[in-house]
């Protein structure tokens, strides 16, 4: 819903929100479109595109979404294709963020003690353990 949009919309990080208003994304989408046959999907293609800036959809998974809409699996690779390098990747960065917070607030919370390499740890109280000797890995020489 319009709703739902807008309270997606309102978390995005700043690049995000610039990608989806500007002028260029819809010039760039239009341009693929119409090189690959596929003017009259355009709208469909936009918000599809728009999707995936919001965090609906994955980046990878953007060609298939592309394809479902009856259009021929190489035809929607080559949007696709054009689609990503020009709009998806100068933003790379903000869209991995993006569907990173997503996965950590969807998925389980991971223990702080796994991910915690044994030499990041530096209080004194660690440093004060004997150290036990690990069976899976090689002596250095």
């Amino acid at each position: 819903t319009k709703d739902q949009f807008w309270k997606l919309y309102e978390k995005l990080p700043r690049e995000l929100k610039e990608a989806l208003s500007a002028e260029e994304t819809g010039g760039i989408i239009s341009d693929a479109c119409s090189r690959n046959d596929a003017e009259d999907r355009l709208g469909e293609i936009s918000d599809l595109a728009g999707a995936v800036l919001i965090g609906l959809i994955l980046p990878q998974e953007f060609p298939k979404k592309i394809e479902g809409l009856g259009i021929e699996g190489d035809t929607a690779e080559r949007i696709a294709r054009e689609i990503s390098r020009e709009v998806f990747y100068p933003v790379k960065p903000a869209l991995e963020q993006l569907h990173n917070m997503e996965i950590i607030q969807k998925g389980k919370p991971a223990q702080e003690s796994a991910a915690v390499p044994e030499t990041a740890v530096s209080s004194p109280q660690a440093e004060s353990l004997p150290r036990k000797d690990d069976a899976y890995r090689e002596p250095i020489e």
